[in-house]
């Protein structure tokens, strides 16, 4: 039985950890076709995950040359432009399902070197220790941007190899169980989608065999324009002194950019992007701060039915 640890050394993370960051890639070279590989920036990099769905492609034919920068399964990313935003740090790592990806220009990929468990190492990296360290390095001088020297001063606890193993066993037992919650959460959704398809576009809804359609219309129903049933509706800008951290999603065009500590729409809401990312759909449970890049719906239709139209 091994002995309990009852001290320990501190260790600056560069000794423990690589520390590599991406090479800049041409932009004219970007595409978006599913077969090409996709780019891990700084935008893509949210709390804890990567956004691929605005992930911007480099051609597969080229990625070769590029393989240095391969990301894989367990790789920690933490974004080097604006790393702190108002929601917390731009960190995320690599999950099983996620699709083959490469590493960008101002984006940190940290792997845990022998004395370093990959999966201890996330721990410490998703911990507030961690982000109470970076906080100041980007807010207190008006700097934008953190260093890999910066990241690799990081002070770590270097525990035994065992004993890092134990302590990344438990906590990736929560996050395999929010992981699974969220895709039944996804499932959900799409059987949603599903139904609004079947009932609404397909017009096979309950009874719809007794029920006659003329110009494409069943009896009983009116066509109206989405205009009609519901009112797009914004708010001033919020500046990012103005913010106040607190329990209320901030949402503009690109989905959550931070909290606050008021909520301006009572959820559930639906926003939707009116500056930069236009048309982007997003669904709030709760109440919310929408920004003046997105638009708030009003409706005297359910807004579930009016998310269905927005998303069709």
């Amino acid at each position: 039985m091994s002995e309990p640890v009852t001290a320990f050394e501190f260790a600056k993370l560069g000794e423990h950890a690589e520390i590599l960051a991406g090479p800049p890639f041409n932009s004219q070279t970007f595409t978006d076709k599913p077969e090409d590989v996709p780019l891990v920036k700084g935008e893509n990099v949210q709390q804890g995950y990567v956004d691929w769905h605005i992930a911007k492609r480099w051609p597969a034919s080229d990625a070769e040359n590029y393989k240095r920068f391969l990301l894989v399964a367990g790789d920690v990313v933490v974004a080097m432009e604006r790393p702190w935003v108002t929601a917390g740090l731009k960190w995320a790592y690599i999950k099983r399902n996620d699709p083959p990806s490469l590493l960008v220009q101002r984006v940190a990929r940290l792997r845990g070197k022998k004395t370093l468990d990959q999966g201890f190492l996330r721990c410490l990296i998703s911990s507030a220790y961690f982000s109470n360290y970076i906080q100041p390095i980007v807010t207190g001088v008006n700097v934008t941007h953190i260093s890999g020297k910066q990241i690799g001063d990081f002070k770590i606890p270097l525990l035994p190899i065992k004993t890092q193993k134990k302590i990344a066993a438990i906590l990736s037992a929560y996050d395999d169980l929010i992981a699974n919650n969220q895709r039944r959460i996804t499932l959900l959704e799409h059987m949603a989608e599903d139904i609004y398809r079947e009932w609404f576009v397909r017009l096979r809804f309950p009874g719809h065999e007794s029920v006659k359609v003329e110009k494409d219309v069943p009896q009983g129903w009116a066509v109206r324009s989405l205009g009609d049933v519901l009112e797009l509706c914004y708010r001033k800008a919020l500046k990012d002194e103005d913010r106040i951290p607190g329990p209320f999603n901030v949402y503009g065009s690109g989905g959550v950019v931070g909290t606050h500590n008021v909520a301006l729409v009572a959820g559930p809401g639906l926003v939707v992007g009116r500056k930069g990312n236009v048309g982007s759909v997003f669904w709030s449970d709760g109440p919310f701060f929408p920004i003046d890049t997105a638009y708030f719906v009003r409706s005297e239709f359910s807004l579930y039915y009016c998310l269905f139209c927005f998303a069709r």
